[in-house]
C-alpha cells in the first residue's frame, strides 16, 4: 500500500528544519515520529560545474534491499531539500527499482543543490532518508591531467581477443557522466595515448549501446597504451576516464630445437653419478599446454628404454636394475603484462619448455655411449637429439696444468712484487730506517761536520743558491735533532789540516755542498780529500748535496779531470741528493734522502746534550773568519759580509 504523500511531506519538511551538520561524511540515525522507522544519511557530493546529477534509486536503497522480497513494492522520491516539495516519486516492485533515477538540471553554484532521498517499503515498515548536499567543482582540464588522476584502470588484453573499454563504468561513480541518451544531446570520443588517432583494429559502439563503448578487437601487442574517453555535452567536454592497457604476449609456436646442457657429459670414474638434462621450447601461451612425452634409449652396450609421459614423476628404464630413471617437467613462467611492444628478447624469456632428464646412478663400462632423448606430441610428431657419455681422459693433465698455471702466477706475483719493490725501493728503505732499523752507535760529539764554499766575489744567483741550500740542509739537521758542525759558524783554531781532519773524526757524518766554486776553490777540495779519506779511515760518511745541474757537470768534466774523476768516485761510495730549491714538488723527498743519510741516534738516557752548532769549541771571530791557504794555492777571504747569508 502506498504511504500517504502529503503526510511524509509535512513530516520531511519538519524534518529538514532540523538537520544541523554532517556534509561531507555519512551519518545514521533513526528519525522518531515517523509512521515507522528511518534510517538517515548526511552526504556530500561533488559534482562538475554546468553538468546534471543523476540520483539512481539503486544509490539509495542498501537498507531496504536486506531482507527484502522481490515482489515487495518499494517508494523512491525526490525532494528539494530547500522547500520540501517533491521534484520525483515513483512506486514500483523492488526488482524494478534499478531502472528509476533522477536527473537534476545543469549545475551551478546557484542552482538547487540540497536534496532529500527517500526510499521505503510500506509493507516492511522500513525507510531510508538520505540528506544531499551537491558540492560545484570544476573538472579536470587536460587528458595528461586525466591520465595521472585516481580514475585510471589497468586492464590486460589477450592476444587475439576483444578487449572492451566502458566509458561510464559502474566502478567509478566519482567520475561516471549524469547523461540519458533519451534527454541529453551528447557525444562520447575516444583518445589513444592523448592522440585521436586510435589504432585499427577498434570500434566504437552507438552511444545508446553502452555508452560509446570502445572494443579492441583481435587485440595485438601494439595495442598496448593509454585509451581516455571523452563526452562532449552543451559545448563542454569532460575527460571521464583512462584505461591503461597491457598486453600479454601472443601465443607462438616453437622452432623445435633441443638443447642439452651438454652435448657430451664426462664423468670422472666408473661408479659415479650423473644427471643429463634437456630442454624443448614449446612456445608461448595456450600452445604450450600441448601433451608432450619424452623417451631416453639407448641401443648399444646396455640397451634400456625409459618413457616418462607425467609431468613432475620419475620412471624407471625398462632394464635389469633400478640404476637409470628419468623424469619430465614443464618450465612455464607466469606472463607478463606488457606495457610497451615486448622485443624479441621479451617474448623468448616467456617461452616454456619441456625438460627431459634422465639420472644414472654407479655408472658401469656399459653405461657408456650414446643416448637418445625423444620429444613426442600428441600428433605423434617426434624430435630427436643425442648425447654422449664418457670418462674423463685428461684429468691428469689439467691437475698438471693447474700446477703449472698455479706456478706461474705465483711466480709473476713474485716478479711483481720484486719489481715494485725496486720501483720503490728508495721508500722502503726509508720506512725501514724510520720503523725497524737499529739506533746507531752515538760515539761522536756532532751529528754532522758543514762544510760549504762561498765568498763574496761569486756572482748572485750563486750566492742564493748556496744560502738556500745550507739554509735548507740546516732546517733538515733540525728536523733529525741532530747537531750541525758548522766550520764558518763554529770556526776551527789555527786555521790548520790537522785540526779540521780531527773535526770531522767528531762527527757521524760529513755534509758538503757541492757547489761550482765548491769545486773551484783549492782549500775546498782539499777538504773533499781529506774527509774522503777520514770517512775510509774512521767509517764516518760523506753526504753530498748538489746544487742544481751539478751532477751533470761533474760527469761532464771527470773526463778529462782528475779532481772530477775524485769527486764522482767519492759520490758513488756515498750519499747524494740533489737540493730541490724552494719548491713545493720535491722538498718531502729531499727530507726523505737527507733521513736516509743521517744516523739514526736514539736520544740519550743521562740526560747530557749533544753539542750544537751554536757551542763553539774555539769561538768565532768577532768580525768573522778568515782564512790563508799555502802558497801552493789561491787566497780566499771570508769576511763579515759573507757571514750574513748563514741566516736571512
Amino acid at each position: 500500500m502506498q504511504y500517504n504523500v502529503m503526510s511524509l511531506v509535512c513530516f520531511l519538511g519538519l524534518s529538514l528544519m532540523i538537520v544541523q551538520g554532517g556534509l561531507g561524511q555519512s551519518t545514521e540515525t533513526v528519525t522518531k515520529g515517523s509512521p515507522f522507522n528511518c534510517v538517515r544519511y548526511n552526504k556530500t557530493i561533488n559534482v562538475i560545474r554546468g553538468w546534471p546529477h543523476k540520483f539512481e534509486a539503486t544509490d539509495y536503497t542498501h537498507y531496504l534491499l536486506i531482507g527484502a522480497s522481490y515482489l515487495d513494492e518499494t517508494q523512491f522520491l525526490v525532494i528539494n531539500g530547500v522547500n520540501g516539495s517533491v521534484l520525483y516519486n515513483t512506486t514500483v516492485l523492488i526488482y524494478s527499482i534499478f531502472s528509476k533515477a533522477y536527473f537534476t538540471s545543469d549545475l551551478y553554484p546557484g542552482s538547487l543543490l540540497r536534496y532529500k532521498i527517500v526510499a521505503m517499503v510500506a509493507k516492511k515498515e522500513k525507510c531510508e532518508e538520505h540528506d544531499i548536499t551537491l558540492q560545484v567543482v570544476d573538472d579536470v582540464e587536460t587528458c595528461a591531467d586525466t591520465v595521472h588522476a585516481d580514475n585510471v584502470r589497468s586492464i590486460t588484453a589477450v592476444p587475439g581477443m576483444t578487449t572492451n573499454l566502458r566509458c561510464n563504468s559502474e566502478q567509478t561513480v566519482a567520475h561516471k557522466v549524469s547523461l540519458d541518451p533519451s534527454k541529453h544531446n551528447y557525444t562520447v570520443q575516444w583518445l589513444y595515448n592523448c592522440s585521436p588517432q586510435l589504432p585499427n583494429n577498434t570500434q566504437q559502439s552507438p552511444i545508446r549501446n553502452n555508452f560509446g563503448q570502445l572494443s579492441i578487437v583481435n587485440a595485438k601487442t601494439d595495442n598496448v597504451g593509454t585509451y581516455t574517453c571523452i563526452v562532449t555535452y552543451d559545448g563542454k567536454s569532460r575527460f571521464v576516464r583512462s584505461y591503461d592497457v597491457c598486453m600479454n604476449a601472443p601465443d607462438a609456436k616453437a622452432e623445435g630445437i633441443v638443447t642439452c646442457q651438454q652435448e657430451t657429459y664426462l664423468i670422472p670414474n666408473l661408479g659415479a653419478n650423473l644427471t643429463v638434462s634437456c630442454s624443448l621450447s614449446v612456445g608461448i601461451g595456450r600452445i604450450a599446454d600441448a601433451m608432450i612425452a619424452t623417451f631416453w634409449n639407448k641401443t648399444k652396450g646396455n640397451d634400456f628404454e625409459c618413457v616418462n609421459t607425467q609431468p613432475g614423476f620419475y620412471h624407471p628404464a625398462e632394464d635389469d636394475n633400478s640404476r637409470h630413471s628419468c623424469i619430465r617437467t614443464l618450465e612455464q613462467p607466469d606472463p607478463t603484462c606488457f606495457r610497451t611492444p615486448p622485443t624479441l628478447n621479451d617474448l623468448k624469456a616467456e617461452e616454456s619448455h619441456v625438460i627431459a632428464t634422465l639420472q644414472l646412478v654407479d655408472i658401469e663400462q656399459q653405461d657408456l655411449g650414446l643416448y637418445t632423448v625423444v620429444y613426442e606430441s600428441s600428433k605423434g610428431k617426434k624430435i630427436f637429439h643425442n648425447v654422449t657419455i664418457a670418462i674423463d681422459q685428461a684429468p691428469t693433465a689439467i691437475a698438471q696444468a693447474t700446477v703449472i698455471a698455479a706456478a706461474i702466477t705465483a711466480a709473476c706475483f713474485v716478479l711483481l712484487l720484486v719489481g715494485l719493490a725496486y720501483f720503490f725501493r728508495f721508500y722502503l728503505a726509508v720506512y725501514w730506517k724510520t720503523r725497524f732499523a737499529k739506533y746507531d752507535v752515538d760515539d761522536k760529539d756532532f751529528g754532522a761536520f758543514f762544510s760549504y764554499h762561498f765568498y763574496k766575489e761569486i756572482d748572485t744567483f750563486g750566492k742564493i743558491q748556496a744560502r738556500d741550500t745550507c739554509e735548507g740542509v740546516r732546517e733538515q739537521m733540525e728536523k733529525l735533532g741532530l747537531s750541525l758542525y758548522d766550520e764558518r759558524r763554529n770556526g776551527i783554531a789555527g786555521f790548520k789540516a790537522e785540526n779540521y781532519i780531527n773535526m770531522m773524526r767528531r762527527c757521524h757524518r760529513v755534509v758538503i755542498i757541492l757547489t761550482p766554486e765548491y769545486v773551484k776553490d783549492h782549500w775546498s777540495v782539499f777538504q773533499l780529500h781529506e774527509s774522503f779519506l777520514a770517512m775510509i779511515e774512521s767509517g764516518s760518511k760523506i753526504v753530498f748535496v748538489l746544487v742544481p745541474g751539478m751532477k751533470e757537470h761533474i760527469k761532464k768534466q771527470a773526463a778529462t779531470d782528475d779532481t772530477y774523476r775524485m769527486i764522482q768516485r767519492a759520490i758513488k761510495l756515498n750519499s747524494a741528493s740533489v737540493w730541490p730549491g724552494r719548491t713545493f714538488c720535491c722538498g718531502n723527498k729531499f727530507e726523505m734522502e737527507m733521513r736516509l743519510a743521517m744516523p739514526k741516534l736514539q736520544e740519550r738516557e743521562d740526560g747530557r746534550k749533544r753539542r750544537s752548532s751554536s757551542d763553539s769549541e774555539f769561538g768565532m771571530h768577532p768580525t768573522g773568519v778568515e782564512r790563508i791557504l799555502s802558497n801552493m794555492t789561491t787566497t780566499t777571504e771570508i769576511g763579515p759580509d759573507d757571514i750574513d747569508m748563514t741566516s736571512r
